[in-house]
């Protein structure tokens, strides 16, 4: 018995050995405003399959921190439990993108550390143990000036948060409610956590919360030889380019064999807009284009379906 479990302990070695973790951005400095994309990737350089599992004892399949914020407290992770394989040669990645306008970070400006995480087992048993792997790099970014806040108040002071707004050269995105009004506020050039703190003591204002919520992109495949995007037997969704946008934007898409596909935009509540694509596709690349001259300026979702996969992401439509 302790044999074969001494036997058991130095195979899981020897596969966390060949289960390389790493954290990479698409650039090493990044000028004022620029979304900052962060990839957390474990890399199978052995010759054969590896299978790992997720469970609930893992809050997200993988995380990361910029500076001190962590991804997986503003945004939905995919479901903790599943068994993954990752084939030989494969890098399963996951993807973020920062959006300083959206969040208000680079809070300051100069060096930044990112720090990518990852807890998974190989035995379905709960009680199993549980192996982690992180990786850390740094990235140049100057402070950014704005961002979102998400407030709150009675309509009974509706005149004299306008007025609050005017004075600072706020923007409002996005606006519900009736008696008890929602709004999203676009800041801009000032320092969110300031404003934030003063907002935060302001007795008309019945609650302030960042929209910090990165876009977290559905996990890719990709070829641990190149680990760019070149996504071969995987389905991929672009970011939007230009994001924010007005009054149109672009994605792209690739499909690894032909499938039935739609493609959908939801409003910022979960509500269908309209459906940009839905046919029967090829195998191959797409492009297609998001025109928002008939929408209103807010946060909006886009997801891909096929029969087995869904890929979401977020676009800003600013007017």
């Amino acid at each position: 018995m302790k044999t074969a479990f001494v036997f058991f302990m130095l195979l899981f070695v020897n596969i966390i050995a060949q289960l390389e973790f790493h954290v990479t951005s698409d650039k090493e400095s990044y000028e004022y405003g620029e979304p900052i994309s962060i990839t957390c990737g474990l890399i199978n350089k052995t010759d054969s399959t590896i299978g790992i599992l997720f469970s609930s004892y893992s809050s997200c399949q993988a995380s990361f921190e910029f500076d001190n914020y962590t991804s997986s407290n503003w945004s939905a992770c995919l479901p903790t439990f599943q068994e993954i394989n990752i084939p030989a040669k494969y890098s399963r990645e996951y993807n973020w993108v920062l959006h300083p306008e959206i969040i208000g970070l680079p809070g300051t400006g100069g060096q930044h550390k990112v720090i990518c995480s990852i807890s998974y087992r190989f035995q379905p048993d709960i009680f199993s143990e549980i192996f982690s792997q992180s990786d850390t790099i740094n990235i140049e970014a100057p402070m950014f000036l704005g961002g979102q806040l998400n407030v709150s108040f009675e309509i009974v002071d509706d005149s004299l948060v306008t007025i609050l707004r005017d004075s600072l050269g706020i923007g409002v995105v996005e606006r519900e409610g009736s008696s008890n009004i929602y709004e999203v506020w676009q800041i801009q050039n000032i320092a969110i956590d300031s404003i934030y703190t003063d907002l935060q003591n302001n007795d008309l204002l019945k609650s302030v919360e960042y929209n910090r919520l990165f876009e977290y992109n559905s996990i890719d495949l990709v070829t641990s030889v190149n680990v760019s995007n070149q996504l071969e037997h995987s389905y991929y969704l672009s970011n939007a380019y230009p994001n924010p946008f007005n009054p149109t934007t672009k994605i792209e898409y690739f499909i690894p064999t032909d499938t039935e596909i739609k493609i959908v935009l939801y409003d910022i509540l979960g509500n269908k807009v309209k459906t940009l694509v839905d046919d029967y596709k090829k195998m191959g690349n797409y492009t297609i284009e998001i025109n928002g001259n008939n929408l209103t300026s807010g946060v909006y979702i886009y997801k891909m379906l096929s029969k087995n996969h869904a890929i979401s992401k977020k676009v800003l439509l600013i007017k």
